[in-house]
């Protein structure tokens, strides 16, 4: 049961990393589909490592995202949080692999991630995420957005 929390909140903290960035004029048009869990490494009982492999589509020239990192809230209060290693998305991608580690945040104990199984509501989740943008001439950019509804990252996804 915990493996399976771990791997929710994983991926929710994943898309709300990859998914909020399409507001910046480089992630335009980056276009993500179908995605999958590569590995999970539990580390201790409140946080884990892992990768994801999501596919993408990328019309645009190839870009950097370095710096990630994000926490998601529930209902208003920390609860995991993120960091993931940096990305090198090239231009007509078709994949990305990305690799990183959530854990639980400060006051959140395991048990309310298993209290998740009973009466589970993405509704209840937004995000906050930090980054840098570098373009292909190496130009960098901070991006940072709050507030990023998790259901409607996953709802609206390609």
């Amino acid at each position: 049961m915990k493996r399976s929390s771990l791997r929710l909140l994983g991926l929710c903290l994943f898309f709300s990393l990859l998914m909020a960035a399409p507001a910046q004029a480089q992630l335009s048009k980056l276009h993500f589909g179908k995605y999958k869990i590569v590995s999970i490494r539990p580390h201790g009982f409140t946080s884990a490592g892992g990768a994801i492999q999501v596919e993408v589509a990328n019309d645009s020239t190839a870009f950097d995202m370095k710096e990630i990192r994000g926490i998601v809230y529930r209902n208003g209060k920390p609860f995991v949080q993120g960091l993931c290693q940096d990305l090198h998305v090239a231009s007509g991608s078709t994949t990305v692999r990305a690799e990183g580690t959530v854990s639980l945040c400060p006051g959140v104990s395991l048990w309310s991630v298993l209290g998740l199984l009973f009466s589970f509501d993405i509704n209840e989740f937004t995000g906050d995420i930090r980054m840098k943008i570098i373009d292909a001439k190496g130009k960098e950019e901070p991006y940072e957005k709050q507030g990023i509804s998790i259901a409607a990252l996953l709802h609206n996804r390609r």
